[in-house]
């Protein structure tokens, strides 16, 4: 029962072991040439060939002339290759070479020499990846070939359609491959194709074409406080494609009058008025209780917009530094302040 157990055992681990190598091994042929020195052929001798032990090419021979004759066998990647060579007559005009999948010679015995047996571990097979090919055309939605579109692997090479709207890509590796097709102007589309060892598939792109109208181009607007925009601006895609688009808000320039920023810190509580301290000619005024306050300059215009709601009806404050006119909002506060910021219209 034991040795019935164990015999279960090993035939088990080796079909595992077989199907393993199997799924990761790619195949391809290589080739053994005999040639002969005097001109005259072998003369009775003859080699076999051995691949991972089993003969693969039993009993050639070159029955006349130089050579060479030629015998293909299939091997593996990874696949110990062998030779068993039986002398004829006259063994040392016999030579022979082995060439791998590329037609490159891995293996040979000398000329005027009796060839001797390649023996184990031999040469190891190497089997370069399959590889196929692909080809195909750029479109538009009409069926129109489109030239000098791009066509390519992504973080890859890429190829530019001719006149015709035609690619070619030569020797891509066999299996799932991602191309991608573009053009300025375009969107980009992105297919699987599945290329087949040593033939040519065929892939064609369709590519799409956004085509946005919009209407207002642009508008104008001035919010008062707590207003809401209340305008809309219609945007319609009348092309064949997905289009992308983005916004922007773009505000009024603020002005800064003779580098106000640089101004010293100041303690505003401490004070009535400050005079010249934003600026040359700039007069700003703490004496809210008074109708006027000491301004003595403009009243902000009726209609004035200030960044937040005016704290009352005695709020204007103005400037007649070189710039021009300014509103000033106050910020009601208690306390000593290092930095005041006022938000300003011309």
């Amino acid at each position: 029962m034991k040795k019935i157990t164990n015999y279960v055992l090993m035939i088990t681990t080796f079909v595992l072991l077989s199907f393993v190598h199997l799924s990761a091994s790619a195949q391809c042929t290589y080739n053994i040439k005999l040639y002969d020195t005097w001109g005259d052929g072998w003369n009775g001798g003859m080699v076999d060939v051995l691949v991972n032990g089993s003969v693969v090419v039993d009993n050639a021979t070159l029955a006349s002339g130089t050579g060479p004759a030629t015998f293909n066998f299939t091997v593996n990647n990874g696949d110990m290759v062998t030779t068993d060579y039986t002398a004829g007559s006259w063994s040392s005009e016999n030579y022979y070479q082995i060439y791998n999948a590329t037609n490159v010679m891995v293996y040979s015995t000398p000329a005027g020499n009796t060839p001797w047996d390649l023996l184990p571990p031999g040469i190891t097979a190497a089997c370069p990846p399959p590889v196929g090919d692909v080809v195909g055309h750029v479109y538009n939605g009409d069926g129109v070939p489109i030239a000098g579109a791009e066509v390519g692997i992504e973080g890859g090479s890429f190829r530019i359609t001719d006149a015709a709207g035609a690619y070619t890509f030569l020797g891509l590796p066999a299996g799932p491959n991602e191309l991608y097709a573009t053009k300025e102007g375009w969107n980009t589309i992105y297919e699987t194709v599945t290329v087949i060892s040593s033939n040519t598939v065929t892939l064609d792109f369709t590519l799409t074409k956004p085509s946005l109208t919009v209407n207002p181009l642009m508008f104008d607007e001035i919010l008062n406080p707590n207003e809401y925009l209340t305008k809309f601006l219609g945007m319609l895609n009348i092309g064949d494609g997905p289009a992308g688009w983005t916004a922007e808000v773009v505000y009024p320039e603020a002005y800064v009058v003779n580098n106000i920023n640089e101004v010293e810190s100041m303690d505003f509580a401490q004070m009535s008025q400050s005079n010249n301290a934003f600026g040359d000619n700039s007069h700003l005024s703490f004496q809210m209780n008074e109708e006027d306050g000491t301004r003595g300059l403009l009243d902000c215009p009726e209609g004035s917009v200030f960044g937040n709601a005016p704290v009352g009806s005695n709020n204007g404050y103005t400037s007649d530094a070189g710039v021009g006119y300014f509103c000033y909002q106050q910020y009601s506060a208690s306390g000593n302040f290092n930095t005041v910021t006022f938000w300003s219209v011309v």
